[in-house]
């Protein structure tokens, strides 16, 4: 079954096609769109909808970032997708990089350190920031965003870091769940 995935980023693109293995290992296969930032996104939400069900995708995710909103509802109310029945608004808290964060392996094998989240990774201030000062520590250099999640990509799990991040936890079964329509 093909799904839409419409995110912000580039950046973002590249985490969600290096889990095209996950993807193809539960039955699906992705279309990925990017918006180029959350207002876009939210203000074209119908547009790319129709887009992914035209391309033929049976189900489309957004995935959006929960930024300055005050809660994950308010992200979510900003779309004008939510009749359709084949539509997923899937809020990250507080930024994807914090799903990265949430995976210590990943860390771990990116950055030659001990890392393990300390905790849930939702509520961490600025997980961009803390990923970048990573990098700089390591490589003593300040990376684009694209140079950070190309290296991350192949390493990064959406299981492991669902353990570790409700937001990638409910994102996780969101696409597991659409997965067994496949099943069925």
């Amino acid at each position: 079954m093909k799904v839409g995935i419409v995110v912000e980023g580039l950046s973002d693109k590249d985490i969600i096609k290096g889990l095209s293995g996950w993807f193809e290992n539960i039955g699906l296969t992705v279309d990925i769109i990017t918006t180029h930032d959350k207002i876009r996104m939210v203000k074209s939400s119908r547009k790319h909808f129709r887009a992914c069900i035209w391309q033929g995708s049976r189900i489309v995710f957004f995935l959006v970032d929960q930024h300055a909103d005050a809660c994950v509802s308010e992200t979510r109310s900003r779309f004008d997708v939510d009749s359709e029945s084949a539509v997923v608004v899937s809020v990250v808290k507080n930024e994807l990089e914090a799903w990265i964060l949430a995976d210590g392996q990943c860390i771990r094998e990116c950055f030659g350190t001990t890392y393990a989240p300390a905790g849930m990774t939702d509520s961490i201030r600025n997980p961009k920031e803390l990923l970048f000062t990573m990098f700089t520590r390591k490589y003593n250099y300040h990376p684009t965003e694209r140079v950070v999640t190309k290296m991350v990509a192949p390493h990064f799990s959406l299981e492991r870091a669902s353990l570790n991040n409700t937001s990638a936890r409910y994102f996780r079964d969101k696409v597991l769940a659409v997965s067994k329509m496949v099943v069925s």
